[in-house]
């Protein structure tokens, strides 16, 4: 809990701590008369000690703002950014749901066969898939592997060894798998070239694993960024594949000497290769004649449509043993509640953050409360010093120049047109809050509100593409001017942009001025520097003052002296005159 002190407790303290002469001899209460005489030197550091307390006072509001800031724009302004709050995804502001054929119940539209996810500016109706052909990696896997290990055991006193063979797991050494390969291994994968010395035996699987993995070609590109290499613990093979589909993918194992011929990849001094397949199918959006589609990877997008294989035909022969091409039938039907839904809640979170910052700093400070200094808490309840507290920190941030930029620039990214796509904010059923006659104010400043929500239904519906950019917008590359720029950048992508530049790096705005935990602005930002020019000020301050108050008791120490002094003579002379 915050306070503000004066010195004289700490001063006194010191004070007491050495001999001190009492005002026995004048009759002057020192204690008090040195208090009273320091009571203004005193206020002085209290002032100091409350300026400094408004300052962390500051700069804990500020950080309070920034990680508010940086809350929202994580829940949704980034790519991983959870489904359920991402403002950015293609797949959050669609307008419409996709019903598959071969769902499995009434309560689901998932399909088994071919997953559809429609996107703003989806046409509705029926698509029909026809799949003829998986995407598939070029794959080249080991044997089934088997290892065999000796165990001795007795037998009528006697040691007999036995071959025991085993399905082979990460840890069995390649001589157990094959006896061929206790030597150097040495093999090239695609112009990276591995060599594995196990003329001791004591290789394992992993150790290939590893081996290969971590090989580099000459120019430093690391195999692994192509091809994946692993083991399969339920076929007991290793497998060799690249990372991508597609019939222009291929993979090519050349072994020199056993290499991996060993595990049954390719044969001893020989080459063996491996190309990937195109996905094939055949697709009829609704009110189209069918188009025959080709494609590297089982997940793709045609059309505002995202299309994922699930099924290989491979999977089921024909009598001929071909594959057995099959049919999905995908719906895509209008149903806008779910984006509607989360531009709702988005909106509510927007506008709790910008009545935040709105009222920050547009706070009243209230000079009849200023920090609290230690003796006066101590006649004060908690809930009493908390609420003085509340007071006192009220206008903290108020006229602060980047708090108004900020807002402004929070409410600019809502009401500046996106010229890509051809809405504006009342297009789609939004507005801003206007001015309220009744108090001659406005309403809810800088808050977003949803004037019509059967129009941003309406728009997510059929002008879906147009949404989208207007949320979601990017500027094309060719544009360089920075107005044109962000004239045709979307809204979201404006607020993230703002976010960025105020809260998020290290040259943003905000942390220059209060700085935030876990970044380097923690402890170099303006905020600090200024606490730490004020505790040393304090600190200087607070010394004067002690030598202040100690060079007092002095003088009354030797008054004191003098007194008695003065006393003892008097005495002295009384008694004389007596005789």
């Amino acid at each position: 809990m915050s306070s503000v002190s004066g010195v004289s407790s700490s001063s006194a303290t010191a004070a007491s701590s050495k001999l001190r002469v009492t005002g026995q001899a004048s009759g002057i209460d020192v204690d008090a008369a040195v208090k009273q005489m320091m009571s203004g030197e005193n206020a002085k550091l209290d002032k100091l000690k409350q300026e400094r307390q408004y300052t962390q006072w500051k700069q804990e509001a500020y950080r309070d703002i920034i990680k508010d800031i940086r809350d929202l724009r994580d829940s949704s302004f980034l790519s991983d950014s959870p489904d359920e709050t991402n403002m950015i995804s293609s797949k959050s502001l669609t307008g419409t749901s996709v019903i598959a054929g071969s769902a499995t119940s009434s309560n689901s539209s998932q399909s088994t066969l071919v997953n559809g996810t429609s996107l703003p500016g989806a046409a509705t109706g029926t698509y029909v898939v026809t799949v003829n052909q998986m995407a598939k990696t070029a794959r080249l896997p080991s044997s089934a592997l088997k290892a065999t290990t000796q165990v001795t055991t007795k037998v009528n006193g006697a040691d007999v060894i036995n071959n025991v063979v085993n399905d082979a797991t990460t840890t069995s050494k390649l001589s157990d798998i094959n006896s061929n390969m206790k030597t150097q291994l040495k093999f090239v994968i695609d112009n990276h070239e591995i060599v594995l010395d196990n003329s001791n035996g004591d290789k394992t699987v992993n150790d290939l694993i590893y081996a290969i993995n971590n090989t580099k070609d000459s120019a430093g590109n690391a195999l692994s960024d192509n091809y994946k290499v692993g083991f399969s613990e339920l076929n007991h093979k290793v497998i060799i594949e690249t990372r991508s589909s597609g019939a222009e993918k291929n993979i090519s194992i050349h072994n020199e000497g056993v290499g991996l011929s060993g595990l049954g990849i390719g044969t001893s001094d020989g080459t063996t290769t491996a190309t990937g397949q195109d996905a094939k199918l055949t697709i009829t959006a609704p009110g189209e004649s069918a188009s025959e589609v080709t494609k590297s990877s089982n997940t793709f997008t045609i059309d505002n449509m995202t299309y994922s294989i699930l099924k290989d035909p491979a999977a089921t022969l024909d009598v001929n043993g071909h594959p057995t091409p099959y049919t999905e039938t995908l719906t895509v039907k209008a149903d806008s509640k779910g984006a509607v839904d989360k531009i709702k809640a988005f909106i509510t979170k927007y506008n709790k953050l910008v009545d935040k910052i709105y009222t920050m700093a547009n706070g009243k400070k209230d000079y009849d409360y200023k920090p609290l200094t230690d003796s006066q808490k101590e006649s004060m309840t908690d809930e009493q010093i908390k609420t003085w507290e509340t007071k006192a920190k009220g206008g903290i941030l108020s006229n602060e120049n980047e708090l108004d930029s900020l807002l402004n620039n929070m409410r600019r990214a809502f009401t500046d047109k996106v010229q890509s796509s051809g809405l504006t904010l009342q297009d789609i059923g939004l507005d801003t809050y206007g001015f309220d006659s009744s108090s001659s104010t406005m309403e809810k400043p800088g808050q977003i509100k949803i004037a019509n929500e059967s129009k941003l239904r309406e728009a997510l519906e059929t002008k879906g593409d147009q949404v989208m950019n207007f949320f979601q917008g990017s500027p094309d590359e060719s544009i360089t001017d920075s107005k044109q720029k962000y004239n045709n950048t979307g809204v979201f992508q404006r607020l993230s942009d703002t976010f960025r530049d105020n809260a998020v790096t290290a040259d943003s705005i905000l942390l220059k001025k209060a700085g935030y935990d876990g970044s380097t602005t923690y402890y170099t930002n303006e905020l600090t520097k200024q606490l730490t020019k004020e505790d040393s000020t304090i600190k200087d301050m607070a010394k004067r003052l002690n030598d202040k108050e100690e060079s007092y008791y002095q003088k009354f120490s030797k008054l004191e002296t003098a007194m008695t002094r003065l006393n003892s003579q008097a005495s002295w002379l009384s008694q004389q005159l007596s005789k």
